[in-house]
């Protein structure tokens, strides 16, 4: 009887031992299969990062070029600005050199224009003493032939 009192609480405490036991199996088979799956995410996650850090030498050295193209650009355009800005000037000077030798030219035209019209009042001045000079040498050859007539009459 006591045996047998002690047979069945040693079984219950077996039971006991094997539910316990039971259970630590079941928690740790899930604490390994979640660090399974922590494991596996960090492997992901590893290789995550390395495509990250990979991406961003690559995005580095992109951004290293284009920077580089960038300034080669940028002193391509200044210079290209240096030269605009140079041929304007020389456009501007030679502009002006012909504006000022237009000027000239329409500064000699009209005197020109002017002396043109000084000249024709001074021939049509001269033209009007020669045509009085002229009646005048036409009127003193009348008179000279006169003159010589009666010269010849008398004598």
């Amino acid at each position: 009887d006591g045996m047998e009192k002690e047979l069945k609480c040693m079984s219950a405490e077996m039971a006991e031992v094997v539910r316990a036991n039971s259970l630590l199996e079941g928690r740790i088979h899930a604490y390994e299969s979640k660090r399974g799956e922590s494991d596996t995410l960090i492997i992901s996650l590893r290789s995550t990062l390395e495509n990250c850090n990979s991406a961003k030498h690559s995005l580095g050295d992109d951004l290293s070029t284009q920077i580089a193209l960038n300034n080669a650009l940028s002193e391509k355009l200044n210079k290209a600005r240096i030269e605009s800005e140079a041929t304007s000037k020389r456009s501007d000077a030679i502009f002006n050199d012909f504006k000022n030798q237009v000027q000239a030219l329409q500064n000699r035209a009209g005197h020109a224009e002017e002396n043109s019209h000084q000249l024709e009042s001074d021939i049509f001045e001269k033209e009007e003493q020669l045509q009085s000079k002229s009646q005048m040498l036409n009127e003193h050859k009348t008179k000279l032939t006169k003159t010589e007539a009666r010269l010849i009459e008398t004598v």
